[in-house]
C-alpha cells in the first residue's frame, strides 16, 4: 500500500490535469481551450491477496474516477492522454517504494531479473515461482496453441504484435470466475504449503528460510526516493482523448 500511494500521489501530480474551453480545430495555430488543475482523484481502492486461479499474488486495484473538481468548482474529466503518458513512471514508482517500504521492515533482498524487466526477491528458487503461476501456464500454452495454428493457416509465424493480441484473448478466455465466498488465510496457507510438498517435496517455511531474513539489513535498506518539485508543469504540449469511462490504474 506505501507503494501504490506513492504511485497514486506522482500521476495526481504529474497527470492531474483537466481541460477547459475549444480544443478542437485551431485557428491560426490556436485554440480558446486550456488545461487546469486537477489534482484531487477520486480514487476507490481493492487490495487482493490472490489471483483468479488461487495462487499467492498479492495486487491492488485503484479505480480512479474520471470526474475531478477543478479550483474554479466545476467538475470536469480528466485528460486521459497525460494519464496514460504518466502510467509507466508511477509504476516504476510504485513499485521501488514497495521494494524499499519491504526491505526496511523485513530485510529481503531484491535484484534484477537476468532479462531485465523486472526485480525479484534473492532466495525464491524458480520451481516455487512457477508452482504458483499456473495462469502464466495456461496463457502460455494457449497463445502458443493459436500461434501454432495462425503459422499453419498463413504459413508464416505471428508478428510482436499479433501475438500480443492472442495473449490477450487468452488471458479473458481462460479467466476463472471469482469465488462468491474466498477462502481464508489459514486455508490458503495449508493449500499452498501442501502443494509445496506434493509437488517439489518441501514446505512453504523452507521457501521463506530460502530468502534469508536478515534484521541487521533493515538498517541498510537503501532508500528510494523520486526528486519531488512543488511546481505542477502544465501538459500544454498534450493532445488528449476524453476518456469516456472510470480509468483503472493496478
Amino acid at each position: 500500500m506505501v507503494g501504490v500511494h506513492a504511485g497514486l500521489e506522482y500521476l495526481m501530480d504529474e497527470a492531474g490535469y483537466s481541460r477547459a474551453g475549444y480544443h478542437r480545430s485551431p485557428v491560426a495555430g490556436r485554440t480558446t481551450g486550456r488545461w487546469v488543475d486537477a489534482h484531487d482523484w477520486v480514487v476507490s481502492i481493492w487490495r487482493h491477496h490472490t489471483s483468479r486461479d488461487g495462487d499467492p499474488q498479492l495486487h491492488v486495484h485503484a479505480a480512479v474516477v474520471n470526474r475531478v473538481r477543478c479550483p474554479d468548482g466545476v467538475w470536469r474529466s480528466l485528460d486521459s492522454q497525460a494519464i496514460a503518458s504518466a502510467r509507466p513512471a508511477a509504476g516504476a514508482i510504485a513499485e521501488r517504494t514497495a521494494e524499499e517500504d519491504l526491505s526496511r521492515r523485513l530485510g529481503p533482498e531484491f535484484r534484477m531479473q537476468p532479462d531485465g524487466i523486472a526485480r525479484e526477491i534473492v532466495g525464491i528458487d524458480e520451481a516455487v515461482r512457477d508452482l504458483f503461476s499456473s495462469r502464466r501456464r495456461a496463457i502460455s500454452a494457449g497463445t502458443a496453441e493459436l500461434a501454432a495454428s495462425h503459422g499453419q493457416r498463413h504459413g508464416y509465424a505471428p508478428s510482436a504484435y499479433v501475438l500480443r493480441l492472442m495473449a490477450e484473448h487468452v488471458t479473458l478466455k481462460a479467466r476463472a470466475r471469482k469465488p462468491e465466498q474466498s477462502p481464508g488465510r489459514d486455508e490458503l496457507l495449508d493449500r499452498w504449503d501442501q502443494e509445496v510438498r506434493t509437488q517439489l517435496g518441501g514446505t512453504l517455511d523452507s521457501v521463506i528460510a530460502s530468502v534469508q531474513l536478515d534484521p541487521d539489513r533493515r538498517r541498510q535498506a537503501a532508500v528510494f526516493s523520486r526528486s519531488t518539485s512543488s511546481s505542477r508543469r502544465s501538459p500544454m504540449w498534450k493532445r488528449s482523448r476524453r476518456c469516456g469511462t472510470a480509468t483503472t490504474w493496478s
